[in-house]
Formats: C-alpha cells, sequence, structure tokens
C-alpha cells in the first residue's frame, strides 16, 4: 500500500533545478519525505541520478547512518521486486560509498582527497576532546607567560581590567570565548578586526553612526509602541461603565511622558531622552472612593500602568543610564584592553594551530577551515573557487543540508562552493525549522535560515520555499496546547518568527477513538514550595519536589490509563517505558530525578553525562587509580577504605586515626599496620590485617602503574580486588558494570592521544 503525501510533501519530492528550503515543523515527517525525494530522484525515468551524485549533509552521526540505512533499505525493498533492473543493481552498489555524512564528516572527505593543496600532513587524526581539552590548557598557560613576560601595554591593560583577586580565570575565559566565536566565521582574523571598529569612536558623531546606537534606538522605538498600547489599553478601561475613572489624571500626565519621550527618540536625542527618564516623578493613582467602581478594573489599569512604568525603568537601566559624553569616554577607555584581548587572543589561536600541526592532530574547527581553504583562494576582498571546488560542483547533482537552522557561516560557505555553480545550476535542498534552533550557544546562526525563509517565495520559482506544517506525530490536544504557548511567547526577537497561523502545527495524524470515547487532555502540574500537601516530605530541594509530583502522576497512569500501542495499532494498558522525563537541563537535575523515582519503586535510565562520573564505582575505581599514582592524598584514601575494597567502617577509620594520629591519613595506616598491641585484643588484630593486606595490594599496584598501561592497570585493579564481581552483584549491577566497562574504554581512548599518565 502507498503512502498518501500531502500536496506540499509532494512539491518537496518531485521539485527539481531550484533551491529549495523546506520549513519542516515537528512531526512533519521531514526524514521520511527526504528518503523519498532521494529515492525519486534515483528512480527517475528521464533523468535518473546515481546515489554517488547526491551530497546528503545531516547534523549528526546518527542522523546520518539512519538516512544511509533507509536508502539502502528502501533500494533493497524496489530491488527485490525489480531484481533484474541494472540502475537500481548499480546504487545497491554505489550506497556504500555514497556522500550521506555530517557536515565534518564532508569537511574530513574534501581534506582526505585534496590534503596537498594546503601542505597537511595526510597521517593526521581527529583529537579526542579530553585531549583537545588539555592541549588547549597546555597552550594558554604558555601564550599567557609568554604575554606577561613581554609587558606589553595593550596586554597589561587588558590584565589590569580583567585580572580581577589573585587569577588571571576571566581573562583566560574572554579569550576561550572570542577564539571559539572568531572560529565560527570564515575568516577568524578578520572578524575579530572587525570587532575592534566598535571601539574606533573619536567623537560625539562617530558614536552616532556605530551600529550598536542604532540598535538601542530600536530597542526605544519599541519600548514607545509598547508603552503606547499599556496606556491606551489603561484608558480605555477608566472610560468603560464601572471603570475606575478617577485614574485617568493620572495617565493623563503618563501620556505627557510618553510624547516628550516620542519626540526625544524621533529626534534621536540621546542625553535629552536620558534626562527625562532619569528625572521623571510619577504621579500617584488617585485613592478616591467609590463604591460603582469595579475593583477588578481598578487592578486592572494599575498592572497596565506598572507594566509601562516597568518597560521605562527597563530602558533606562539598559540603555539611558549617562550620557552620551561619558559613553564616548568609556569606550575610549575600553580601546585599549580589547586591542590587548585580540591580540592575545590571535596568539593563542596562531600557537593552538602550530601546537595541532605538530602533533598531527585536528579538531572539527581545523576540518571546516581546512575545507574552505581547499576550496577557495581570497586576495583582498576578492574570493574565487579553487580546482577542487570546480570538480566537486560539477560532481554533485543535488546538495542536501538537514537541521539546516543549526548552520553557521563556515558550514554556509563551504555548502555554496560545492553546489551547482560551476554549470550554473541551482541545486541546494535545505530543510530545517527555526522553532527547534537550540545550538545558538555553539555558535549555530539560525539567521542565515530567517534570511532565506523571508526572501525565498512559495510560488513556483529558483529559490522556492516549501512549509511543512502538519504534524503526522502528536494528537490534536498535544498542538493546540503548544500552539497556545507558543503564540503568547515566541516572536521576532524571541525565537526569531513571528508565531502566527502560517507557523502554527496543524493535525496530519488521525488516531482510532478509546473505548471511553474521550480524547486525552493536556496538563500542567504545579507544585507549591509551601503547600501544606508537601509540608509532610521535609525538607526537599526543588528538583526532589518535582521529582515526587511526577512520581506520584506517573503511578496513577501506570496500567491504569490506556495508551496507543504503535505495533498493533491498539489501545493497551500503559507501562513505564511508554513515560519520558525531558528536563531543561541534566545538571543538578537529573540525579536526583533517578534517586526519587527509584526510591517509589519506578524503573527509571537517566542519559545524563555528569552522572556517569559520579556514579559510586566510577568514583571509587577512579580514587584508586589517584592513590596508586600518591597515596598521600586523605580523601581519595578515605573513600577507597570505605568501599568494598577497603572494607573498613567508620568506626574502624575512627580507631586507626585516634591510635596513629601524626601525618597524612596513609602515614597512620603505615603506622598502625606496624603497631605492636596485646594479642589479646582480637578486633585491633583482625584490623591490622585488613589494613596490611590492603597496603599490600595498593603497593603492588603502584609497582605495575610505572609501566602498565592505564586500561590494563584498571582490568588488573578489578580482578586483584574483587571489586568487578562486587558490584556486578549489588542491585543495579548490570549497569554498574558497564560503567566501570566503559570507564576501560574511557583509559584506551585517552592512551591513543598524544598525552600519558
Amino acid at each position: 500500500m502507498g503512502v498518501t503525501w500531502t500536496e506540499e510533501q509532494q512539491k518537496v519530492i518531485s521539485l527539481r533545478d531550484r533551491n529549495i528550503l523546506v520549513s519542516a515543523a515537528a512531526g512533519s515527517g521531514k526524514t521520511a519525505v527526504l528518503v523519498q525525494r532521494i529515492l525519486s530522484k534515483i528512480m527517475d525515468t528521464e533523468r535518473p541520478v546515481d546515489i554517488d551524485r547526491l551530497l546528503i549533509m545531516t547534523f549528526t552521526r546518527a542522523a546520518a547512518g539512519e538516512m544511509k540505512e533507509r536508502i539502502s533499505a528502501a533500494i533493497d525493498q524496489i530491488l527485490y521486486d525489480n531484481p533484474d533492473n541494472e540502475h537500481l543493481q548499480r546504487q545497491a552498489s554505489l550506497i556504500h560509498n555514497a556522500q550521506i555524512t555530517t557536515i565534518d564528516g564532508f569537511c574530513a572527505y574534501i581534506i582526505r582527497n585534496y590534503f596537498h593543496m594546503i601542505d597537511l600532513d595526510p597521517g593526521y587524526r581527529t583529537a579526542e576532546e579530553g585531549e583537545l581539552k588539555l592541549l588547549r590548557e597546555d597552550v594558554m598557560k604558555e601564550v599567557l607567560e609568554a604575554a606577561y613576560a613581554r609587558k606589553g601595554e595593550k596586554f597589561l591593560s587588558l590584565v589590569e581590567c580583567y585580572a580581577t583577586g589573585k587569577t588571571d580565570d576571566e581573562i583566560r575565559d574572554m579569550i576561550y570565548k572570542l577564539y571559539d566565536a572568531s572560529m565560527s566565521h570564515p575568516f577568524p582574523e578578520e572578524w575579530i578586526e572587525e570587532c575592534l571598529e566598535v571601539y574606533q569612536v573619536d567623537s560625539l558623531e562617530d558614536l552616532h553612526d556605530t551600529p550598536w546606537m542604532k540598535l538601542i534606538w530600536d530597542a526605544a522605538d519599541e519600548s514607545i509602541v509598547q508603552v503606547r498600547e499599556l496606556l491606551s489599553r489603561a484608558a480605555a478601561i477608566c472610560r468603560e461603565e464601572s471603570g475606575p475613572y478617577f485614574y485617568e489624571a493620572t495617565l493623563d500626565d503618563d501620556i505627557l511622558l510618553l510624547r516628550a519621550a516620542e519626540t526625544a527618540v524621533k529626534e534621536r536625542d540621546y542625553n535629552g531622552f536620558s534626562e527625562l527618564l532619569k528625572n521623571h516623578k510619577y504621579a500617584r493613582l488617585s485613592t478616591k472612593k467609590d463604591l460603582s467602581v469595579d475593583e477588578e478594573k481598578k487592578i486592572q489599569v494599575k498592572d497596565l500602568r506598572d507594566s509601562a512604568k516597568g518597560l521605562w525603568n527597563e530602558l533606562t537601566e539598559k540603555y539611558f543610564n549617562q550620557t552620551e559624553e561619558l559613553i564616548l569616554e568609556y569606550l575610549q577607555y575600553c580601546r585599549r584592553p580589547m586591542e590587548g584581548l585580540a591580540e592575545v587572543t590571535l596568539q593563542y589561536k596562531d600557537a593552538f594551530a602550530d601546537r595541532k600541526r605538530e602533533q598531527d592532530i585536528l579538531d572539527f574547527t581545523d576540518m571546516e577551515h581546512f575545507a574552505l581553504d581547499i576550496l577557495m583562494h581570497k586576495e583582498g576582498d576578492t574570493i574565487t573557487p579553487s580546482a577542487a571546488a570546480w570538480e566537486l560542483s560539477a560532481r554533485y547533482d543535488e546538495v542536501m543540508v538537514d537541521e539546516y537552522q543549526d548552520s553557521n557561516l563556515v558550514q554556509e560557505m563551504i555548502t555554496n562552493l560545492v553546489a551547482g555553480w560551476a554549470d550554473k545550476r541551482k541545486n541546494i535542498f535545505m530543510v530545517g525549522d527555526v522553532k527547534q534552533s537550540i545550538y545558538r550557544f555553539r555558535l549555530a546562526r539560525p539567521e542565515l535560515f530567517m534570511e532565506k525563509y523571508h526572501r525565498y517565495s512559495l510560488e513556483d520559482s529558483e529559490e522556492q520555499r516549501i512549509d511543512l506544517h502538519k504534524n503526522f506525530r502528536s494528537r490534536g490536544t498535544v498542538l493546540s496546547s503548544v500552539n497556545y504557548l507558543f503564540r503568547q511567547i515566541m516572536g521576532e526577537d524571541l525565537g526569531g518568527i513571528t508565531y502566527e497561523d502560517e507557523n502554527a502545527l496543524y493535525t496530519g495524524a488521525s488516531f482510532p477513538e478509546r473505548a471511553d470515547g474521550k480524547e486525552p487532555e493536556t496538563e500542567v502540574l504545579l507544585i507549591e514550595k509551601d503547600g501544606e500537601e508537601l509540608e509532610e516530605q521535609g525538607n526537599q530541594t526543588v528538583q526532589e519536589l518535582e521529582a515526587l509530583a511526577i512520581a506520584q502522576r506517573i503511578q496513577k497512569l501506570v496500567g491504569i490509563e490506556e495508551v496507543l500501542d504503535k505495533d498493533s495499532g491498539t489501545y493497551r494498558k500503559a507501562g513505564y517505558g511508554d513515560i519520558v522525563i525531558l528536563l531543561r537541563t541534566s545538571a543538578g537535575w537529573a540525579e536526583p530525578f533517578s534517586q526519587v523515582l527509584a526510591s517509589k519503586g519506578i524503573p527509571v535510565y537517566t542519559a545524563s553525562r555528569t552522572g556517569y562520573f559520579a556514579a559510586q564505582e566510577v568514583v571509587t575505581l577512579l580514587n584508586y587509580l589517584r592513590i596508586c599514582d600518591n597515596p598521600m592524598q586523605d580523601i581519595p584514601l578515605t573513600g577507597v577504605l570505605h568501599s568494598a575494597i577497603g572494607g573498613c567502617n567508620t568506626q574502624e577509620l575512627a580507631i586507626i586515626r585516634s591510635k596513629c594520629p601524626d601525618g597524612m591519613l596513609y602515614e597512620s595506616l603505615l603506622a598502625f599496620r606496624d603497631r605492636k598491641t596485646d594479642d589479646r585484643d582480637e578486633e585491633e588484630l583482625v584490623l591490622r590485617e585488613k589494613i596490611s593486606h590492603f597496603i599490600e595490594l595498593l603497593e603492588e599496584m603502584r609497582d605495575l602503574a610505572v609501566y602498565t598501561p592505564v586500561h590494563e592497570l584498571i582490568q588488573y585493579i578489578l580482578r586483584k580486588t574483587g571489586y568487578g564481581d562486587y558490584v556486578r552483584a549489588i542491585p543495579g549491577g548490570a549497569q554498574r558494570g558497564a560503567n566501570l566497562h566503559m570507564l576501560v574504554e574511557k583509559a584506551m581512548e585517552y592512551e591513543k592521544t598524544s598525552y600519558r599518565g
């Protein structure tokens, strides 16, 4: 049975010979449609395309793998029905070399094939994340030490302004942030120089022409529109029947302020507007009593007026809290330390690049920039494609970019350089949803998506936009709730798009009716921290209170509420596996949630990265490695002694320390082991034997650590101490054992890097 596509989906599948931007809402069948478009190009009877002539770039390796798997399965199925089709047989072979990859994977492909164009050693490898972190720190230390030794005037000015206290951590963070931001641009050095232009202000006329001053006036214009609307609504309520008419005089005073502000903003009189906002004294609302006036309307007017005052106050605090002359003076004062920051950042950039070249390693940022270097030549402001760009541009019939809203400027330029310009073809296919852009903190540029969203035509054209707003995943009740929420909060300033009917989600799927005939509803659980119901629970944190409320709701769902089974298409009782909890951040939340849910008998799994390193078995083993390196560390040593490896309880540790109080804890252990005691004290004899065995084993491990790879040392420790068998035998043993196995794997990855120890 064939799939019935919507009109918009069919356009995505069938349109050719143009640049296409698909704005695909959540659950709109984006992946299925994209796969079908690829298959339709392969199976086109008039102009069939080989799969290796399509460049398909996804955001993650998992997405690329899923895409390749789907296409391969579809080709195999069609080939099963048409076993003699030579073109399909060819595609089944070519799929293994098809460019279905991440942007980083494609950059690596360019570098592997054209490394000679940039004088790069082909023996490079991709650096591990931990290795890069260590390398960054090493290079930063060297760069800062050299900068301190040179005592450059600009750098010392930077230190004086920002190295507060006894450390220069803030300067290090500023360098890292500026470096990372610059590397998301095609030409990092030029971008940093452009940033410095903000401080090249020598007069008030220069100040007026700065881009950020224009943004300040835009904010003032927007606030005036909002204040006018708020005061108009308040005045209208005052004139209503039973309205607080005696508030109108005060509102008239507010309107006078608004008109004066409009004049100052229109004339771009910064000092005048600043003085107006700072010196204005708001008139008090009348305290007149009139029983015919509705109290609710009084509250509404007061709230609207307070909102207007809040907008003026926010504008004052953010932008209009000083004079133009003072701003000019501040900018001129900031110029020198910012130039120092730019200089040291460029020094760090060069030193970091040199160190990576020395060790023949690349990170993902290097791959993007090396690929860009291969694809183009730049002389001044003129950019010309290279021979490699010509070759790749002629090779690909179409360039497809998934999750386009999370592209950055470097990736955008790479995409354009390998598109169909060589044959004067428009062949870029982009799909994404700006409402799902969550990687701005990783320097993604959703404005690239929005620029095309507004520029591309919905009509048939060479640059065409197609909107997929039907959701085939969720029920109408879910979509109406999401639409309601997004309409309240989303706009050009928040989310980059005004959430109107054309951007709303619409129901595309149909669900069988439930036995009770009722449609499930969305709900909101509100937890009052000081509520009576929760007082009996004790002093829980916010995280624990939320987890407790969710646990109680889950217990009322499982085995009682019905859910639609995806495989059978019929309703069944809900199970724990049907429930997922989405958190804004896992840090500080995932672990308390896991603990509370588990305490209520609810099976739970969390993908928290920090949770792995906080797992007791991992902490214990890492502590053992620490004391293998240096046993004169009281906290790690205490942790190991108190674990199953050491086998000591709190009372026994107290006995050891009280009997031998001098020195570090390890010195106390040695003294306690060699202590002469009365043989009749059986408890102390047993404890001495336990400590003696612990020290003997630790010394053996310390001897091994000198020449044994870390992963082998960990495996030996687990076998010799029996700790590996122990953690697998206690509750949750399968997961705990997997955690220790992952630690061994991480150690093996670490040993592949340029670091040791």
